[in-house]
């Protein structure tokens, strides 16, 4: 909490390892020169979050901690390597540790784990509505009921929704393992019945974050003073957008999503050795100018006209459209693109991954997961047989984590039908990895059609 823009002294009562920790976080937060509550409102979507954490009521989240010391690292121009986060993470341990192993936490864990399941299930939900809304609206564009112009604005509308939904439920799925593993871990300190350590009253209730578990012992805040020591920054709103190109990690990647999809500007150095590269970017530059000059209904046919292009070119086509400020488009096409058979699918994804365009051939086959199961199983296994296999497993793992346990029950059946025992396999695998009630959901579905339910019922000779 800030009185008169100053952080108020840390309470007496705060354990050792917490004030630690708060301690470090204070000094990350000082260096980068904004007030905690702006950088709340921008990274966390909870103007009262930061202050929270920074006057030790409330334990963060560690995505929380170590976004927070890349942001300042990436601030100063620094590359920070995996040991960049170790002392961040052992902070977060102890204090998680003193706190998890107070009288009474296992209760309280168990509540702030159901709470953060509900709130992970509803982001699903949430992801699911959203891929709907994007069938309807093509389907409605095939019927002839909407207009090409109104499509692509929606599409737009939708393509950074569910961006920023999936970023959420991934941060949310990540939080419930946090709190799976802290209960385990209190229920064994509740078990040995260890001598009590000094929390102070205030701490009651108050912690409800995820967190690891193994402890080791703190040192001082010479990384943060390392990292504060580097060159003058500058402050105040001017850092308020300063991470639009670099590259984002743990929280404030999940609460930048929206901001950084199917509009986000093009990259600082622009890629130029696609193949047809040159005609991509006279089309994209041709498209922009003829918005520009208000022929939105010819640019639009221009774009449509683009996608008879071979699968090599477009990653090209991409590129430039990216360059040129109309990442939008790029959402519009990987929208249409997996509406199309299998094998071209399979072949736009791979010329995507032999780009480098990881977010993109992921998006495109995220939208595929969604076409009819006989659809998906070709595709899974068009790309297997070409040497793919990652690229299957994501295709698969997305149809587990996004359509309706019947749906995932069909597509179990067709590739066992088709003896696809490869991507049978990697079916099951993303079901026996899914959360918990998603698990349990799918796997009734699998055992009411009479299917295998885990990739352990299968015979070796499937691997």
């Amino acid at each position: 909490m800030e009185l008169n823009g100053v952080l108020r002294p840390l309470a007496d009562d705060l354990p050792r390892e917490v004030r630690e920790l708060v301690r470090f976080l204070r000094t990350l937060m000082a260096s980068l020169g904004t007030s905690p509550e702006r950088y709340s409102a921008w990274a966390l979507h909870d103007r009262r979050a930061m202050d929270r954490y920074l006057e030790g009521s409330q334990l963060p989240p560690l995505d929380v901690v170590v976004t927070l010391i890349h942001d300042l690292a990436e601030h100063r121009g620094l590359r920070l390597g995996p040991d960049g986060e170790r002392q961040a993470r052992e902070l977060h341990a102890s204090a998680v540790q003193v706190i998890d192993s107070r009288p009474g936490r296992v209760r309280e864990l168990h509540e702030e784990l159901a709470e953060m399941v509900d709130e992970r299930d509803r982001l699903a939900e949430r992801e699911r509505a959203l891929l709907e809304v994007a069938q309807t609206s093509r389907a409605s564009v095939q019927a002839g009921s909407m207009g090409h112009a109104e499509y692509r604005g929606q599409l737009i509308r939708t393509h950074d929704e569910l961006s920023r939904a999936r970023a959420l439920h991934t941060r949310a799925r990540a939080r419930c393992e946090e709190l799976e593993k802290r209960v385990a871990a209190a229920e064994r300190v509740e078990r040995s019945a260890p001598a009590a350590r000094p929390t102070g009253a205030r701490f009651a209730g108050a912690f409800s974050e995820a967190g690891p578990q193994a402890w080791s012992d703190p040192g001082a805040d010479a990384q943060a003073r390392r990292l504060a020591a580097a060159e003058q920054q500058p402050t105040g709103a001017r850092f308020a957008g300063a991470h639009s190109n670099g590259r984002r990690r743990g929280a404030h990647k999940s609460a930048s999503a929206g901001k950084s999809g199917a509009n986000a500007p093009a990259r600082s150095q622009e890629r130029t050795d696609y193949a047809g590269y040159t005609e991509a970017r006279e089309l994209a530059e041709n498209i922009a100018r003829l918005r520009e000059e208000g022929k939105a209904q010819e640019a639009q046919s221009r774009l449509w006209e683009a996608m008879s292009w071979s699968p090599e070119y477009f990653p090209a086509l991409c590129a430039a459209l990216g360059a040129t400020g109309q990442r939008a488009d790029v959402a519009t096409l990987l929208w249409e693109l997996s509406s199309r058979s299998p094998q071209e699918v399979a072949a736009y994804s791979v010329w995507l991954v032999k780009a480098g365009m990881e977010a993109d051939w992921r998006e495109l086959l995220g939208q595929a997961s969604l076409q009819p199961h006989g659809d998906v199983a070709a595709m899974a296994m068009a790309l297997v047989e070409a040497g793919w296999h990652e690229q299957s497993q994501v295709l698969l793992g997305s149809v587990v984590r996004t359509r309706t346990p019947e749906a995932v029950a069909e597509l179990v059946a067709q590739l066992r039908h088709l003896d696809a025992a490869h991507c049978l396999r990697d079916v099951l695998v993303a079901v026996d990895a899914a959360a918990r009630d998603r698990r349990l959901q799918v796997t009734a579905a699998l055992r009411l059609a009479g299917l295998p339910e885990s990739a352990r019922e299968l015979p070796d000779s499937s691997r």
